[in-house]
């Protein structure tokens, strides 16, 4: 059998960086763990097919085992993660295979928009986190169409959701959610390492929603990320939801956009307590659609929560944060429709163009496949459930 004369030091790079032991390797492999030691201080080597496993294990090109060196971090976005109570890491393999497919999709669609006379979006990168937040938060509102107390006019935080991307998409912002790597529901997506990334794009600026964050959560970053478009700033997002105490470590940028985000999920006006306490914060909370730590920081914010009640209150929600509040439901990718969770992986505008290239005749029905991660027999059904054949 044929030996694959790969690198040792390569081996083991690849096999750490996704946390695997030893053990768990040499298990997938039905061998002693010791034999597998050997292939990474180069006593013995895997043949030509274990090779391949042990790329398509590691979630690497096959060649990259071949490589003398570990290749050298490439950021398609800038990593804006600044986690307030733990380091930032490298971006995982399932986060950069998710930005990859994301803007693999983003190239294609700005490419049809191009081709198709769409013009740049004024808005998009118009603003900078110079900007003062009124102005910017007037911008957004008007652009996107967003009533005044409209929080108040939704059953739910999941329709609340739904209402944000309905309106962005008016104004050709796509907006992607998913808790999973293409359709591998063993490649889950985690919220402490990212809640979203934005990029901006002045023909097609798109957004990613982690969907393995609560409903809340998820709320925030969607508008958190929109202000990233308005201001000209693409980005990973991972930070913890905007609290007074955890500024020091916080990016500019992220912090300008929290402040956005929370002027507009929680706006000034109507909005006046005399007094602020945990029971207020938490009916708010469900009030806004957002997290307790969201309201307080916006009424510390607008000076109704003293810095010194902001720490106190901010402990005992802390403490019942340990268990679900309110609109914390968290999105699973193993129930609910098939369609219905590719619609919304990669957008209602996005599927329609592709799709009706395809039926066109100017796009093969493999690359389509290929973009939405599904066989291409899939493609006729998804044009029959969009109302294209």
């Amino acid at each position: 059998m044929a030996e694959a004369y790969i690198q040792p030091n390569i081996l083991k790079w690849a096999r750490g960086r996704l946390s695997y032991t030893e053990s768990f390797v040499a298990t997938k492999f039905k061998m002693d763990v010791v034999e597998y030691k050997k292939w990474e201080t180069g006593i013995s080597r895997p043949s030509f097919s274990q090779a391949k496993k042990l790329a398509d294990l590691f979630y690497v090109p096959f060649g990259y085992l071949y490589l003398q060196n570990p290749p050298e971090r490439f950021d398609r976005i800038p990593d804006l993660r600044t986690m307030a109570s733990r380091g930032v890491k490298e971006p995982s393999p399932n986060l950069q295979a998710v930005i990859n497919d994301v803007i693999s999709q983003q190239k294609w669609y700005k490419s049809y928009l191009l081709e198709n006379g769409s013009k740049p979006l004024g808005f998009i990168g118009g603003f900078s986190a110079e900007t003062p937040i009124d102005v910017i938060t007037a911008s957004i509102r008007k652009e996107l169409g967003i009533p005044d107390r409209w929080h108040s006019y939704v059953r739910n935080t999941s329709d609340y959701i739904l209402r944000w991307i309905a309106h962005a998409e008016t104004k050709r912002i796509s907006i992607l959610r998913s808790g999973i790597v293409g359709n591998s529901t063993s490649r889950d997506l985690d919220p402490r390492e990212f809640r979203g990334f934005a990029i901006c794009d002045e023909v097609a600026p798109y957004i990613f929603i982690n969907s393995k964050d609560s409903d809340t959560a998820k709320v925030f970053t969607l508008v958190h990320e929109l202000v990233h478009l308005w201001i000209g700033a693409s980005g990973i997002s991972s930070i913890d939801e905007p609290t007074a105490t955890h500024d020091d470590g916080v990016l500019q940028i992220e912090r300008y956009c929290n402040r956005v985000a929370a002027d507009l999920l929680i706006p000034a006006e109507g909005v006046s307590h005399s007094s602020v306490d945990v029971s207020l914060i938490l009916k708010d909370s469900h009030v806004y659609h957002v997290s307790p730590f969201v309201v307080l920081y916006r009424y510390h914010d607008l000076g109704m929560v003293s810095s010194h009640d902001f720490h106190q209150l901010y402990d005992v929600i802390e403490d019942i944060s340990s268990e679900k509040l309110p609109n914390e439901k968290k999105d699973t990718e193993s129930g609910g429709s098939f369609y219905n969770n590719l619609f919304a992986k990669s957008g209602k505008p996005f599927i329609d163009a592709l799709v009706g290239s395809v039926l066109e005749g100017r796009t093969l029905y493999r690359d389509a496949a290929q973009l939405l991660n599904v066989k291409t027999s899939v493609i006729d059904r998804i044009a029959e459930r969009r109302g294209l054949l």
